[in-house]
């Protein structure tokens, strides 16, 4: 099994002798059988990288949540932003599993080139599982740069050491240093390259890594590198939608089913998921709150946890009324994507009238375990996001809206409405922070304003404003510009300390 063999990737101590609890390459890989083991090894490591913490951390960051009053500081520092956040097990826990993962994928990519095909049929399985392991590297520095990075400029794309260490082969004694940024995406590029030999053709809901997934990570890419990419962002979007193969759903029921059932017409590729997956707890995996290392395999809990003795909700990050606000007359999101206010008042512990919480990841029934999902790495609805503000389409903007039951909007109102499309669509999918760090701008209200209920939630504060939500009256204001520094997660320190060639990022240096 891929999972967990770091450990035991350590070099033979004799030459003509593998000690019996080590694996080496040269014995690793010797049939295609091997090779297909390692390959769903490789999937399991993407899909522990594409959930929880992965998008839950920057959702918590963001101005379209509050914790309440009773959150016991679950995911406190990111949500305070706090210089603490330097030793907090967000970064730590993201950029130890991301690089855990690379290494697995690395070790792959040596190992395989051992294996001498005997048929045509291996030739071309060999061919497609090197293919997919570009992309599955690819997809997680993606996931590294999104909250490791500064967003790409041409200001900052060439300064050294503010891009991620870059690593082709498996080396357990490697110690790289910061490569640039647009080292970075120029390595992410390559790889997506040598993915597009996968020999799978799209089709909805795929497990497998399919040639439309590598076309969608190509556009999500291209749109990170700024406006001088934005018309291959838009080509590789508009590529993917003009298959036809992913129409947008167009009735509540059927939206409902692809958050409540992983069933839809929409999923260009996810990863499946079991009711052991994660786990085998009945709350899934992370019912001990206590217990940092199974909270961070399913932290999304945090936004509609139910404890079941109590038979009560109890979240711990409420979204905010300027979110609820976003949704007009007839956005069928609104009832699917959040709870209804009544049932809200019956559920709650601590009972905060007309609040709704965010119900997105409350498990798929048929897997029955609760939290558990088929985790999302490409869906249609960012494309056609991505080739309206990368395309500048009031017209993709508009068949989403509608096809979600909502108002078209005036080409007048484009620029703000497509704002707004990002928070109505992907309201707790780990969108919001990287959308405003690429528009490079503050919020339609100048600022990230977020209302807290505990003291020191962010600075700086006003403690003497008062904003009401539903009965409740949250006393501190806070506004952040969007171009805070710590929108950016420092580098973990102990990475610091044991890699004299790694750089912190210079604003997280005092």
């Amino acid at each position: 099994m891929v999972v967990g063999m770091l450990g035991l990737l350590l070099p033979a101590c004799s030459l003509d002798k593998f000690p019996t609890n080590q694996i080496v390459l040269e014995e690793a890989f010797q049939t295609i059988e091997d090779a297909a083991r390692f390959n769903t090894g490789l999937y399991n490591e993407l899909r522990r990288n594409s959930h929880s913490i992965f998008i839950g951390t920057s959702e918590m960051m963001s101005d379209l949540f509050n914790a309440r009053q009773e959150f016991g500081n679950r995911g406190g520092f990111p949500h305070r932003l706090q210089t603490d956040f330097m030793g907090s097990y967000e970064p730590r826990d993201i950029w130890g599993n991301v690089f855990g993962s690379i290494a697995q994928t690395n070790f792959f990519l040596d190992g395989i080139v051992n294996i001498v095909p005997e048929t045509t049929a291996q030739r071309e399985a060999i061919d497609n599982f090197i293919a997919e392991a570009h992309y599955i590297r690819a997809k997680l520095y993606s996931i590294l740069a999104t909250h490791f990075m500064y967003p790409y400029s041409v200001a900052n794309r060439n300064v050294p050491e503010l891009g991620l260490p870059l690593l082709s082969t498996f080396d357990l004694h490697a110690r790289p240093g910061r490569a640039t940024i647009a080292e970075t995406f120029a390595f992410i590029l390559a790889d997506l390259e040598a993915a597009k030999n996968i020999n799978v053709d799209g089709a909805q809901n795929s497990t497998r890594i399919t040639r439309d997934a590598v076309y969608a990570l190509k556009a999500r890419v291209h749109f990170m590198m700024g406006p001088d990419n934005r018309a291959l962002a838009a080509q590789y979007a508009n590529a993917v939608i003009e298959t036809g193969r992913y129409p947008l759903v167009t009735t509540e029921a059927a939206l409902r089913t692809m958050w409540t059932r992983d069933q839809s017409t929409e999923d260009i590729f996810r990863l499946h998921v079991t009711a052991t997956s994660f786990g085998t707890s009945a709350q899934g995996a992370g019912a001990n709150w206590n217990d940092h290392t199974t909270w961070t395999t399913n932290n999304m809990q945090a936004f509609s946890f139910f404890n079941a003795g109590l038979n009560a909700y109890q979240p711990d990050f409420i979204p905010t009324q300027t979110v609820i606000d976003l949704y007009g007359t007839g956005d069928m999101r609104l009832g699917v994507f959040f709870s209804d206010p009544t049932e809200q008042m019956v559920h709650i512990t601590v009972p905060h009238p007309g609040v709704r919480i965010l119900y997105k990841f409350r498990g798929n029934t048929d897997i029955n375990v609760m939290y558990r999902h088929f985790p999302r790495v490409a869906r249609i609805a960012e494309m056609y996001l991505i080739a309206a503000e990368a395309g500048n389409s009031l017209v993709r903007l508009n068949e989403l809206r509608e096809a979600r039951g909502a108002t078209p909007i005036a080409l007048g109102d484009f620029e703000r409405e497509l704002r707004n499309e990002w928070v109505r669509e992907f309201v707790g999918e780990g969108f919001r922070i990287k959308s405003l760090r690429r528009w490079g701008a503050e919020n339609p209200a100048n600022a990230l304003t977020h209302w807290g209920l505990n003291d020191g939630i962010r600075t700086p504060q006003d403690p003497t404003a008062v904003h009401n939500y539903g009965s409740t009256e949250f006393t501190h204001r806070v506004v952040t510009p969007a171009d805070f520094y710590r929108f950016t997660l420092p580098i973990p320190a102990n990475d610091i300390r044991n890699n004299a060639n790694m750089r912190q990022t210079p604003s997280w240096v005092h």
